[in-house]
């Protein structure tokens, strides 16, 4: 399980670096744009993360309970970045219940579930 942890947090957090930069890239981003322009955006995610931990460094349309984001989000993906997408949301949403205890987030538990 120990390994286990490690590959996650290494290895697939690159395979999911690259499933950002390849819609970039579906979006007429060279590679080399994508990673320059997402730069800050990823260090300073990881940075968050490493100092002030998961739950209070979630942002985006999970945490604020933004359906009509999420759904548009689903709805641009096709296969497997789809599949990747809804399993990492359903987490978020684990996380933002964490964060925002007085949120209620059933619609997009239920949305998550049947997409």
């Amino acid at each position: 399980l120990y390994h286990t942890a490690a590959s996650v947090l290494s290895n697939e957090l690159v395979a999911l670096l690259d499933m950002g930069y390849s819609l970039l890239e579906q979006c007429g981003f060279s590679r080399d744009n994508a990673v320059g322009a997402t730069k800050n955006l990823v260090s300073g995610n990881v940075k968050s993360v490493l100092e002030i931990g998961c739950v209070n460094a979630l942002t985006g349309p999970v945490e604020r309970n933004d359906l009509q984001t999420v759904k548009k989000h689903v709805e641009s993906l096709q296969g497997e970045d789809r599949q990747i997408y809804i399993l990492l949301a359903k987490r978020l949403v684990n996380l933002a219940k964490a964060k925002n205890g007085d949120r209620d987030y059933a619609e997009m538990s239920e949305f998550l579930d049947l997409s």
